[in-house]
């Protein structure tokens, strides 16, 4: 996705309907703009990158029939661009243009659906009738009153099969997926309607969390798979992602090519870290694990609060270098530091969380807080034994003094429960 400038007049760029921002996937992105009034030999190109400002001598040059320039970005780069034309002396450079919108590069982390395109399931060919309860599609459950799972009967958009949401009767498909509270997902799937039905809109409604969308498709002349695409942000270490027709009778719309994946967008705290130790790589040596207690003050920069907390070493893998901290140990533990703030600046606190992965199946409840304000997350256990599944949460908070406790707390009351690593404290800047 490139963003596009408007034409250059009298030797300045006007930006004509810029969008609020344009996302970039990948490593770089082409900008673009019309052809500025007068003789032009080039155009100059500068870039403010993470907000650094505009620099006095141009990031770069072409010539004058390109009018395109190719921006690199890492992940999390927010990037803005201006354009000036150049006559071809030291004082035939004109004003320069209109700042462009943010052009943020961000990255999509793993699909985190099962069977997504319906491939994995009993062979329906030509097609077959499922009803709630039945296992013949992998990984999802029948909503409703029925879906037909199709095989060769309909084209699906990518391999073999797909699932029509009509069966007998309004019908839908359902998965839970794991997510993590406050991240961003974008849903990608393909839509048709059931080109053996009689001619109209057939619609259907997908929803993930709270967010919903209803759409329709249609089966006039020429008419296929469509792409379809939305975001959710999650509230919960489950999100149900669902789709239902709202279509009656034997017709419906028909899904495939299903995906969920996370959107790491550019992180405004870019301040450095406050937090001693926030990787708890500096202590006594844990072994394996070690037990701490309050009162010990063994591990650089924090201290244990309540019950008592594990300090883990090989015991199985930590989010970043060689050493985690386990907030349960004897009973629910906790520990705290205080941290340098500024009053009226806002700061956010990010760490990396995880479940025991040698504990018991479920969930293991954290409380983190920063001065006066506390969020709770919730840490998943693993499939398997040694199958630490690191996760990064955050939060946001406004200091109101030269100094802030942050605390996490685990309200897991015996031997096993949450996991942190590498926590950072960092102000918006």
């Amino acid at each position: 996705m490139g963003a596009r400038f408007a034409a250059l007049v009298g030797a300045s760029l006007v930006v004509a309907g810029a969008a609020a921002g344009v996302e970039v996937e990948g490593g770089a992105t082409a900008v673009s703009w019309g052809a500025a009034s007068g003789p032009v030999l080039a155009y100059a190109i500068y870039l403010d990158r993470n907000g650094a400002g505009f620099p006095t001598l141009p990031n770069g040059m072409v010539l004058a029939d390109e009018r395109r320039f190719v921006i690199t970005g890492a992940p999390g780069d927010v990037v803005r661009a201006k354009v000036a034309a150049w006559g071809g002396d030291p004082v035939s450079m004109g004003p320069p243009s209109p700042v462009s919108e943010p052009i943020l590069f961000v990255v999509a982390g793993n699909d985190i659906v099962a069977n997504g395109s319906f491939e994995s399931g009993d062979d329906p060919d030509p097609w077959m009738t499922l009803f709630p309860g039945s296992l013949a599609l992998e990984r999802w459950s029948v909503t409703g009153d029925s879906v037909d799972y199709i095989g060769s009967a309909i084209p699906a958009a990518g391999g073999e099969r797909s699932v029509n949401l009509s069966g007998d009767d309004r019908g839908g498909v359902s998965q839970q997926l794991r997510t993590h509270p406050g991240l961003r997902y974008r849903v990608d799937f393909a839509m048709r309607a059931n080109p053996r039905g009689p001619a109209r809109k057939y619609e259907l409604q997908v929803s993930a969390g709270a967010t919903t969308r209803t759409l329709s498709a249609d089966t006039v002349e020429g008419a296929g798979w469509k792409p379809i695409r939305f975001e959710f942000i999650a509230s919960a270490a489950w999100t149900e992602l669902r789709f239902e027709s709202l279509t009656r009778g034997y017709y419906g719309p028909i899904i495939d090519d299903v995906e969920v994946r996370p959107i790491y967008v550019p992180q405004a705290f870019q301040g450095p870290s406050v937090v001693q130790n926030g990787g708890f790589e500096r202590g006594p040596d844990p072994g394996a694990w070690r037990l701490l207690r309050p009162g010990q003050d063994e591990l650089e920069g924090w201290a244990v609060s309540r019950d008592s907390v594990d300090y883990i070493g090989d015991a199985f893998p930590a989010a970043e270098g060689q050493r985690s901290l386990e907030l349960t140990g004897n009973g629910a533990g906790g520990i705290s530091q205080v941290v340098p703030t500024r009053p009226g600046i806002e700061y956010r606190v990010s760490f990396a969380l995880a479940a025991n992965p040698w504990g018991p199946a479920g969930a293991f409840v954290l409380r983190a807080g920063a001065g006066d304000a506390s969020h709770f997350f919730v840490a998943i256990h693993g499939d398997a034994a040694a199958d630490v599944d690191w996760g990064a949460v955050a939060f946001d908070f406004l200091a109101e003094e030269a100094s802030t406790r942050i605390t996490l707390d685990s309200l897991a009351p015996l031997w096993y429960g949450p996991v942190v690593d590498r926590v950072e404290v960092r102000a918006r800047e």
